[in-house]
């Protein structure tokens, strides 16, 4: 019987954090027109999002700008329902702790 219970619990907390991550990889989707794509994997047990994008700029620290400047957007827009933070993120940063999804971006350069 605990068994079972254990694996309905794990069956539900799978399918709440496939909802996250299909609600959060399509805000990306609609909220920045340089995404090409997001690939889903897993970090430290939970759910991470590799972004895909293209940029002109030259800026040498354009990953960890789109990093933040995601996390920071899709916080807001959820009111901190969802919390979405860099997979890098040091452990004394409270999103690392409470962290729904991280994520990670890889910018191409056009």
């Amino acid at each position: 019987m605990k068994d079972i219970r254990q694996h309905i619990k794990n069956v539900l907390v799978e399918e709440t954090q496939d909802k996250d991550v299909n609600l959060i990889k399509q805000m990306i989707y609609d909220l920045f027109d340089e995404v090409t794509s997001i690939e889903v994997s897993e970090y430290d047990d939970k759910p991470m999002l590799t972004i895909n994008l293209i940029s002109d700029s030259n800026a040498a620290n354009k990953n960890t700008w789109y990093d933040e400047h995601i996390s920071d957007e899709i916080m807001q827009l959820t009111g901190g329902h969802l919390v979405v933070c860099p997979y890098w993120t040091f452990s004394s940063d409270f999103r690392r702790k409470i962290a729904d999804v991280y994520i990670n971006t890889k910018v191409t350069r056009i």
